[in-house]
């Protein structure tokens, strides 16, 4: 899915990042608008859960 997404943005760079990566990694990604970038997590559900931000 990950190398699907990114062949079709036409992201070489993101492509190539993939690439080196080890076979058993597991990847997500962040939707954010048009913005698309790889995940490898893990976050927190909410901000609220993080003391620097209220």
């Amino acid at each position: 899915e990950v190398i699907n997404v990114f062949q079709s943005r036409g992201e070489d760079y993101k492509l190539r990042l993939v690439e080196d990566m080890p076979d058993e990694q597991a990847m997500g990604l962040y939707y954010h608008e048009e913005y698309v970038d790889m995940c490898r997590g893990p976050h927190v559900p909410n901000t609220r859960f993080l003391k620097s931000f209220k």
